[in-house]
């Protein structure tokens, strides 16, 4: 039996690395580090100052408890597990899990579905948008956090073999399918266990609880059958089609159903104030705009040459060393077991900075099977094109959040400014609080 040292050892390790290695080693790993952290923590102050008990709050823990599922099935279920992350100051589940991550799923999915309830889509309609402002967010994360070996990916694996810029396709469905599947979950399991699904106002503990535990430990598996297996898994298994006609598929079918739905307005859904902003002032703007201006900064600064990366790897071992895997379609495929230093494909990473070079598994069987070690980061093969993608992906994102926070239907609990902590002021015909001028008469808010 386990002792409660060796639980603690597996449950949590601190300061190794410390902060200061951390910066040593790969700078920019430090940085998204702590970005994802305070993007989290402005998520949850956003809920917070609606009071202790608003929806938001509960979506943050439903977020919370959804990452946590989705990456401890990944961790465990050998026909997932294709990804490690490199080491930070904080790990967890035997330093598989790092403290960014547990919180990343706030830190991205709280703000999107902020920024899709703005737009005061159907039912039906609001989870799509969910998935494509979280994708927004993605995009640069992935394009530069697997060049800069924030983690790497399985030499192998056929469901990510398909990639771009080394991010395999898949990761994209991943966001906008499960995060989609989660907005859908939260706002389906209110409207059924509480009888009102608005955003704002709680309806209990328990019941919102109960909504929460429903939502995060059913959104992966909703995300796996409704859009994984008819979609993903129907089209490149049963077809042999590339992932990337895959995505952009998918894309477009998101595009799609948000712009119809769109088209179709509420009378609620259209703005009624000459914007002055307002929706922009709170936690989620404030998030969005750190977000996308780091990673514009990160992109021009960042030397992945100079990458170490010590820690947790995918195990080596010989590369005629096969193993069977199933899809979630049903499809057996074969993937190696190990990752042979010797003969692989993952441009992303080499052994230059390691003293002792290349590990040779064939004259040193003894490394079979060994997952810690260290692997460096490569050149830029073209700087200038990953500072286009990644600044592209930037201003793509920031206009569409800007659109969605400033441009659209003013709503009450997304509408408050940062400083206010709560906001009285006339009402228009929905009861709503009005912000600027209504059909040219100058309106004045009043503050507490």
């Amino acid at each position: 039996m386990e002792s409660a040292n060796d639980w603690m050892d597996w449950f949590i390790q601190v300061n190794n690395p410390t902060i200061g290695e951390m910066w040593n080693d790969n700078p920019t790993y430090l940085v998204a580090n702590i970005l994802f952290i305070t993007m989290a923590c402005l998520s949850l102050l956003f809920g917070l100052r609606r009071g202790i008990g608003s929806r938001y709050v509960y979506l943050w823990i439903a977020a919370v408890l959804h990452g946590v599922v989705t990456e401890m099935v990944s961790y465990n279920l050998p026909d997932i597990n294709n990804f490690w992350h490199s080491q930070t100051f904080m790990m967890f589940a035997g330093r598989r899990f790092p403290l960014y991550i547990v919180i990343f799923y706030p830190a991205t999915v709280v703000h999107a579905y902020v920024a899709a309830s703005r737009l005061r889509l159907p039912w039906w309609a609001e989870p799509f948008a969910v998935g494509l402002f979280d994708v927004l967010i993605d995009f640069p994360y992935d394009i530069l956090g697997i060049k800069m070996v924030w983690w790497t990916w399985h030499d192998t694996d056929p469901n990510i073999y398909d990639r771009t810029y080394w991010v395999p396709w898949t990761s994209y469905i991943f966001h906008m399918a499960f995060h989609s599947s989660l907005a859908f979950l939260i706002n389906g399991t209110r409207r059924v266990i509480t009888g009102n699904s608005d955003k704002d106002k709680s309806y209990g503990f328990f019941k919102e609880m109960l909504c929460v535990l429903i939502t995060s430990g059913l959104s992966m598996g909703l995300a796996v059958l409704t859009q994984f297996i008819p979609i993903y898994h129907g089209l490149k298994d049963g077809f042999g089609i590339h992932s990337e006609i895959i995505v952009l598929i998918v894309i477009g079918l998101y595009v799609s159903i948000v712009w119809y739905a769109d088209r179709m307005p509420k009378e609620e859904s259209r703005s009624q104030i000459e914007s002055k902003g307002t929706g922009w002032c709170n936690e989620t703007g404030i998030a969005i705009l750190l977000h996308y201006i780091t990673f514009m900064v990160l992109v021009y600064v960042a030397k992945p040459n100079n990458v170490i990366s010590n820690g947790l790897h995918e195990p080596l071992g010989l590369k005629h060393q096969t193993m069977e895997q199933y899809s979630a379609a049903g499809v057996t495929y074969t993937k190696q077991r190990y990752f042979d230093p010797s003969s692989y494909d993952e441009g992303y990473i080499d052994f230059h900075c390691d003293p002792a070079g290349t590990p040779n598994v064939t004259s040193n069987p003894n490394l079979i099977g060994k997952n810690w070690y260290t692997i460096c980061g490569t050149p830029f093969d073209n700087h200038y094109e990953y500072i286009v993608i990644i600044w592209s992906f930037c201003v793509l994102g920031l206009y569409a959040y800007y659109v969605a926070l400033s441009r659209s239907s003013t709503q009450a609990d997304v509408d408050r400014p940062v400083g206010y902590k709560k906001l009285r002021g006339l009402k228009d015909g929905d009861g709503k609080p009005s912000f600027g001028k209504v059909k040219g008469k100058k309106l004045k808010n009043k503050k507490e």
